[in-house]
């Protein structure tokens, strides 16, 4: 897993395969974006995983529990989620299933795009606005 903050901007490019060792990877990091009280979006690009799929599925799970467990933190710091899936029918799917932007599940605002230049834009938009709305130390 790649966790890159972009440029000046408060926003981490994630690369994920889901393996257990990306998952930790990415929760350590965001424990300690928390800790300094820091605003940030999170740009999570998919991509194949090779491990099986129940091993895979179990480890999607675990993530998703944790950001469950965390959901306080991440309604106070994450200005949105957008995740970029490469796959269109698998875009579909996740489009059907979870329509428009949801907060309900992680806390944040999240939605879900094909290119990675459209998520892109729509985390800036965000942090823009809410830049502009409240003063957001370390941009």
């Amino acid at each position: 897993m790649k966790f890159i903050q972009m440029g000046q901007q408060p926003i981490y490019r994630v690369i994920s395969s889901s393996s257990y060792a990306n998952i930790l990877v990415l929760t350590n990091t965001l424990e300690e974006i928390w800790e300094k009280q820091l605003h940030f979006g999170l740009l999570l690009v998919k991509e194949i995983s090779w491990e099986d799929q129940q091993t895979t599925r179990k480890n999607r799970e675990n993530l998703i529990r944790w950001l469950r467990e965390h959901k306080t933190e991440m309604s106070t710091y994450c200005l949105g989620m957008a995740v970029v899936i490469p796959n269109r029918s698998e875009l579909q799917a996740y489009k059907t299933k979870i329509p428009g932007e949801t907060t309900d599940l992680y806390g944040c605002p999240r939605a879900y795009f094909h290119h990675e230049a459209d998520a892109l834009g729509w985390l800036q938009e965000r942090i823009s606005y809410y830049g502009n709305k409240w003063t957001l130390t370390n941009f």
